[in-house]
Parts: structure tokens; sequence; C-alpha cells
């Protein structure tokens, strides 16, 4: 959810702004809305079987679905709106935000919290041992950023899940896109008695994630984040989060993006979307798509690195004949990026995408290795490890329309389920070897 049903990138990270360090945030401009509480509360049950003693805390953080300001929901579901400052001095911090956190359940225990209908943009955040830091800026929340060594954030254990209640309805999913840390898992109950559960990993999955990213060595390893205080493996960034502190390469996806280009300049690539099928050919460094009468949707400019790590930019170009239709292409030709399954060949059954064979996936050392460890340790192959990994239907995503609760889980560190996701790839050779509703 901030991850393809996007308002989302992995649900609805497009309605949040994650800060980068407290006195640089990104802006997102709303105004602030008096405290409600909206009919209707849904229960939202925060359980701790993680095995560790910590102190937990947990944030309650959502925009008013219909006026956008943002805010946070208190322990008996009352959503309060931030009062964000006019301006901030030249040189100065943002200041601090008060604190909203809510104390967590202890291991063995859990506690329930209520969601107001109408509320978008959530995040539920968990810490251990120690509160987050938020911030105020005049244009939004500035959020834990802790891939920016910076962020005050930078060295306490924590995760999120993400979450949006559109009138009584539910969505909501755990989410790798910017990092893993916490194992989690979420679920749904309907007022029919039925339950619909994801995010749960593989027994022992935390510590296999950890192993598997450093044993891939070179820029993959140096994602993985140990905190010094006491040698606790503390998170694994994205590698679209890497890039911003140089810990992963700029250039990683350069060869093979300009490989599908070449190929795709005399191959017509078919990208099925649900507002309708459309076909690209390559000119130079655009990516042309069509209708089937022929009219220019849109034109996906060739992307960087960083574009495919994140989906944007000239993955998600705006001002185009069909903005629609081009978004919806571009998601699952960035989905096609990350898991290498864009041909460089003759491979004419990767000219239709999105592929949902999910063996094809990852099966060159130029993809993206990070999300395919997380997929091959969540117990149903499922997770969110870039921005739109929902494409095809491979996210951690639930939604029910008429939900009696939900909940979320910190899951064992140790043991656990069993089972796993494992996904093997059927390797595309060719040149240098190497969700949108």
């Amino acid at each position: 959810m901030w991850s393809c049903r996007k308002a989302s990138r992995s649900l609805l990270r497009t309605a949040f702004t994650a800060g980068v360090v407290a006195t640089s945030p990104l802006s997102l401009g709303f105004v602030a809305a008096p405290a409600h509480a909206a009919p209707g509360l849904l229960p939202f049950v925060v359980s701790n079987d993680s095995g560790r003693s910590d102190a937990t805390y947990v944030y309650m953080i959502a925009r008013d679905g219909s006026t956008g300001a943002q805010g946070y929901i208190d322990a008996g579901g009352t959503w309060h709106a931030f009062a964000f400052p006019s301006s901030v001095p030249a040189g100065q911090p943002n200041p601090a935000a008060p604190d909203v956190s809510i104390p967590g359940p202890v291991n063995g225990s859990s506690e329930t919290l209520r969601i107001p209908e109408n509320m978008v943009g959530g995040r539920t955040y968990v810490s251990f041992g120690q509160k987050l830091f938020f911030f105020l800026s005049p244009g939004g929340l500035v959020e834990p950023a802790p891939w920016t060594s910076s962020d005050p954030n930078h060295d306490i254990l924590f995760d999120w899940t993400e979450w949006a209640r559109s009138g009584a309805s539910f969505d909501i999913n755990t989410t790798m896109v910017d990092m893993f840390s916490v194992p989690m898992s979420v679920s749904i109950s309907g007022t029919d008695g039925s339950t619909q559960s994801e995010g749960q990993l593989v027994s022992n999955g935390r510590s296999n994630i950890f192993n598997a990213m450093a044993s891939l060595g070179g820029g993959w390893a140096n994602l993985v984040y140990t905190r010094p205080s006491d040698g606790l493996p503390l998170r694994v960034e994205a590698p679209s989060r890497g890039l911003d502190g140089g810990a992963f390469s700029s250039t990683f996806f350069d060869g093979y993006v300009n490989d599908v280009w070449t190929y795709y300049s005399s191959h017509p690539l078919t990208v099925n979307t649900s507002v309708g099928t459309f076909t690209g050919s390559v000119s130079g460094t655009s990516f042309t798509f069509r209708d089937s009468g022929g009219n220019v949707i849109g034109t996906l400019p060739r992307p960087s690195t960083a574009e495919v790590l994140g989906c944007a930019g000239a993955m998600q170009p705006g001002g185009q004949p069909n903005e629609t239709a081009i978004l919806a292409v571009g998601a699952r030709v960035c989905a096609a990026l990350n898991r290498a399954t864009l041909s460089t060949n003759s491979r004419p059954e990767y000219d239709t995408q999105p592929t949902s064979d999910a063996s094809a996936f990852y099966g060159q050392a130029v993809s993206n290795q990070y999300s395919k460890v997380m997929h091959q340790n969540s117990v149903d192959g499922k997770a969110y490890g870039f921005s739109f990994d929902d494409v095809a239907g491979f996210s951690p995503s639930i939604y029910i329309a008429d939900p009696a609760s939900a909940s979320m889980t910190l899951t064992p560190w140790t043991g656990g389920s069993t089972g796993g996701g494992t996904i093997t790839g059927d390797p595309i050779t060719g040149p240098g070897g190497k969700c949108i509703d």
C-alpha cells in the first residue's frame, strides 16, 4: 500500500512525506483540521510475538480522507490534526512533533487500538526500546528516514505497516520498499467470519534475510546496517535508499536498461493493464506507447538506475497525452526491469507484460536481488520489495470491503513459520550478460 493500488507505493506511499533529515524535509502542503472521532471505529489489534523484552511504542499516523489534513490517531480512535508551523527560520531545525506514541504491547501480549473511517495514507509504526523522532515542517510531517546517517532515528529498532480506510473498507500491507527490520504480519477479518493474512516470514526469516544479503557481497552487502552499540543487525536498506548514501551503485541497471531499449527498438512490447492494452517501441531514448487505435498515450524516457529502483521519474512521467494509461504502463515496465523479465534478445515470451510466472523473476545478476531475498523468505512468496511489486499480484496486500477487525503482529525473530516462497530464475541472456490500476 505504500507500495499498486497506490495511493501507496507499497499502499499509499504517495500520500505521505518521508523526511530525509529533520532540517531538510520533503514537503506536502495541507491545512490542519480539528480533532474528530469518526463513526464506525475499526478494532486494530497490535500483538507482540517477537520474543524481545524491549518496551514497544506504537504510532498511528494518517490523513483525513476528506480534507487531506495530516495527523495521528490516539489510543481511543480519535484523529487529531498536526499543527504545522507557517515557517521555520533559515538555518534552524524543524520543530519536534508532539509525542503521539501509544504504549505498545510487551512480548506475549496485545493492545487493541481503533481506526476511524475515511483515513488514508495510514502508517502504523512500532519501535523497540526507544521512542521515534518526528518533526514538523511548514509543508508536512517529517517522518523517520534512518537510511540517512544524520536522522535521529538512525539507530532505533523500528518498522511499520501501511493501510487505508476508505469509508468502512480497509486495505493493509507490510512493506519492505524502503527497508526491512522487524518481521511483521497483517490480517483482516470480515464480518462474514473470513480472515485474510499476509506478511508472514519463513522460519528464522529475519536472520535468513540478513545472512542472504550479506552473502551477496558488493553493493548488496553494503545495504546491511549493524547497530554499533550492541552489534544488532538493525536493518537492510532497499537499494533505492542505499543510493542516497552512496552504498549502492548508481549505474547498476544502466547496462540492462540500454540492452532492453536496444531490443525494443526493433521489437514491439505489449503491456496489458486494467485500462487497456498498449504497444510500445523505442526510438532513440524514448519508449513510445500507443493504444489499439494507434493513438500515442505517452512516452517513457530511458530511466536511470535510481528511477528503476524507485519506479519514479522516467517510469512515472507527467504531462502525457493519456496520463492514466502511461502511468499504468510505466508501473508494469518498472516491475519488469526490477524483475529482469524484459527481453534483451529474441525472447518473445517476454514481449508481453506483465509476466506472472514467478520462476522467471530475478533470473540474472542485474535484477533487484534485495526484492528477490524478501520474496524468498516470505511464506507465500509475496513481499513489497520495490514500489510496484504488486504488479501481477506479488505484494502482501489485503483488501476487505466490510471488515470486522484488523491486526498487525510482530512475529518471532527465531523459529516461526515453515514453508517458503522461493523464486527461482529463468535467466535472460543478452548483451552484457548481465500496478497500478
